[in-house]
């Protein structure tokens, strides 16, 4: 490979606007539901994810078994257009535990 071919990579702090997605905090409060569940169970919308997890103010990448704790603090990535589904996803499982929605006569 001639040293006239490499090329630099382009990294951007914040390209989320160029895909038409947001980036949402999500804090895990006391007595909320989302304490105790792993991020996998969740079950966000195709289009949504949680990229990291800040506990203890240290940040890490979660895996599908994290288990989120009181404290935490989430960042999830949603597209625009399931960004209102994510958050009442996040909302449902807060109040009702991981398991809100799944029952068609759960009320979330």
């Amino acid at each position: 490979m001639l040293r006239d071919d490499v090329r630099d990579l382009e990294v951007e702090a914040a390209p989320l606007e160029r895909v038409s997605a947001d980036l949402l905090q999500v804090h895990v409060p006391r007595g909320s539901r989302l304490a105790g569940v792993e991020v996998g169970e969740l079950r966000l919308p195709t289009g949504a994810s949680v990229s990291l997890v800040v506990r203890d103010g240290t940040p890490f990448v979660p895996h599908r078994t994290t288990r989120l704790v009181r404290g935490d603090d989430v960042l999830v990535v949603a597209t625009r257009d399931v960004r209102e589904l994510t958050e009442q996803r996040l909302l449902d499982v807060g109040r009702h535990g991981r398991l809100a929605g799944w029952d068609a006569a759960d009320p979330a």
